[in-house]
């Protein structure tokens, strides 16, 4: 389980990591129910042109039914697979169960072809944005922490929510994490170089602990 021997007193910080990795090693993306969809979303595009709306009604309900489990709690929990939306429903209840602000937020990556799914979470008194489907869909199974704990200057490069002016006071704040454009994650591990010598120093570190 995500959240099972979470201790109440531990940070939240290290609840949020904990419950990250056990996602990024437990889930897997689905890719096979995007496959099936987009087969689906391209017959009802004909069906719309045809203007055979009853055709296309029924082909929306297979749409739903066949993203119901892997964008619930369902796929991910009970199968180990999901989507955008299954990752952030239950990134968003997990985080919610052990004391953890969360949000659901939709919208879509930047080149538009398909919708999406994250969070923001509230760490230590600061929103962060996070993407842990992206952080999972990658063959990694530690998941690669690029969208973990992400400032909205960094994230927003990539990810466009479908009302960024709906909650003004959750996304665009004093309280929200602003580091200079960085994955807090890497500038929590020191894995940020600013000069050659740096970067050395970075490299023999993580290849010594590989």
């Amino acid at each position: 389980e995500l959240t099972a021997g979470i201790d109440s007193n531990a940070s939240e910080m290290d609840k949020f990591a904990t419950i990250y990795e056990r996602m990024t090693n437990s889930i897997t993306y689905d890719h096979d129910c995007i496959r099936r969809t987009d087969k689906l979303e391209a017959r009802r595009k004909k069906e719309w042109d045809d203007k055979d709306y009853t055709a296309a009604s029924r082909t929306t309900g297979e749409i739903k039914q066949e993203r119901r489990e892997a964008a619930g709690l369902y796929g991910g929990l009970v199968n180990g697979k999901a989507i955008c939306a299954g990752y952030a429903m239950i990134l968003h209840e997990a985080l919610q169960y052990v004391g953890i602000k969360s949000k659901y937020l939709e919208g879509y990556p930047l080149d538009g072809t398909h919708g999406h799914a994250w969070n923001q979470v509230k760490i230590d008194g600061k929103w962060y944005n996070v993407d842990v489907t992206w952080d999972d869909n990658d063959g990694v199974e530690e998941g690669n922490h690029c969208y973990f704990m992400s400032s909205s200057e960094a994230f927003y490069k990539t990810h466009t929510p479908n009302d960024v002016y709906a909650d003004e006071n959750l996304i665009f704040n004093s309280k929200e994490y602003s580091g200079s454009g960085k994955n807090y994650y890497y500038k929590m591990n020191k894995l940020y170089a600013t000069d050659e010598e740096d970067a050395k120093e970075i490299l023999a570190r993580e290849i010594a602990d590989y």
